[in-house]
């Protein structure tokens, strides 16, 4: 029976690791985040204007009639406005209200915790197969749960007898 405890402790364990994970990754980005998404996104609109903007000047220069205005962007007026206002002033406006954005975990600090979820999961799931197989030893079914590692069950991940 004393095995038996330890498993379901062990299983209370890898719901609580498999909790955290999943809520882990539902968080929303940070603010630093999407801080870091608006200036890559002004960046990229602006590039796209200069880029646009230089082929209607060649074409001007051509003798072409050319719209200045007419990007060919028309499902984004984003690189309009960089164009017309330069990116600082976009990004100073789109991040005018960031405040407004909890703080958030970093990326770095998520993913690191993360990593130390799924190897504390493979540790503790390499535990639980080790007591199932003491169980099943001492004459004692035990079944495995429907989403156990196929790598602690087959022996792939190394693990230490309790």
């Amino acid at each position: 029976m004393a095995v038996l405890k330890k498993i379901e402790a062990v299983r209370a364990r890898i719901r609580a690791l498999k909790n955290e994970r999943t809520a882990l990754e539902a968080q929303p980005r940070s603010r630093d985040a999407v801080r870091e998404k608006v200036v890559a996104t002004v960046t990229a609109w602006h590039e796209r204007a200069r880029q646009r903007h230089a082929r209607n000047l060649r074409q001007l220069a051509h003798g072409h009639h050319v719209s200045l205005l007419d990007l060919n962007l028309a499902d984004d007026a984003g690189p309009t406005w960089t164009l017309m206002l330069g990116p600082e002033a976009v990004q100073r406006a789109l991040l005018q209200d960031i405040d407004c954005v909890p703080e958030g975990v970093s990326a770095e600090a998520r993913a690191a915790r993360l990593e130390a979820i799924s190897k504390e999961l493979e540790a503790v799931e390499a535990e639980e197969e080790v007591l199932i197989v003491q169980a099943e030893v001492n004459g004692e079914r035990v079944w495995r749960r429907g989403d156990a590692s196929p790598a602690a069950i087959f022996g792939a991940i190394p693990a230490h007898s309790p």
